[in-house]
């Protein structure tokens, strides 16, 4: 196989409201951590304002 042209793989890009200061954030699926839970996918990250955890589907 031959590559032509190289291209760079991005990470998705998810956005949350936090539910206790109710900033809205916008990150990378690289700066959060992956989880499952009963059977489901799920991203955690920690809100820069408050310390909270918000947690998002994927």
């Amino acid at each position: 196989m031959k590559i032509i042209k190289r291209g760079a793989v991005q990470s998705p890009t998810h956005q949350a409201t936090c539910r206790h200061c109710k900033s809205e954030l916008e990150f990378h699926e690289s700066e959060a951590n992956v989880q499952t839970d009963r059977n489901e996918v799920v991203l955690s990250v920690e809100c820069p304002v408050c310390k909270q955890t918000v947690w998002v589907s994927r």
